[in-house]
């Protein structure tokens, strides 16, 4: 079972639910809200520059290959569902835990 609702096992991939906020002071790991791994992003919603920076983000943050993560869900949303392949509920809870150490003790 997930420790986070925000990651959902997919066979040998990963779900990462996010809630994004465009148009921030700089990109950063916020925290938990309403379930959602919530981002705070530069970009603004427009043509998809938020899209492509949440994925740029994540792919730093997470030290994964950008091609091998994509929107599968929420494209004109906040809430979406990026698949992150190749990489195990496990292994991205222990690296999200050492970037945002408030979710070690906020499950």
């Amino acid at each position: 079972m997930e420790k986070y609702a925000f990651l959902k096992s997919r066979g040998s991939d990963t779900v990462l639910m996010v809630h994004v906020q465009p148009r921030g002071s700089r990109n950063e790991v916020v925290g938990v809200y309403r379930g959602f791994l919530k981002l705070r992003l530069k970009a603004p919603p427009v043509d998809g520059e938020a899209n492509r920076e949440c994925l740029r983000f994540l792919s730093k943050i997470l030290k994964h290959a950008r091609g091998e993560m994509k929107i599968l869900q929420g494209e004109r949303s906040r809430q979406k569902s990026i698949l992150v392949q190749g990489r195990d509920v496990q292994e991205l809870e222990e690296l999200l835990e050492a970037i945002v150490p408030s979710l070690g003790g906020n499950p």
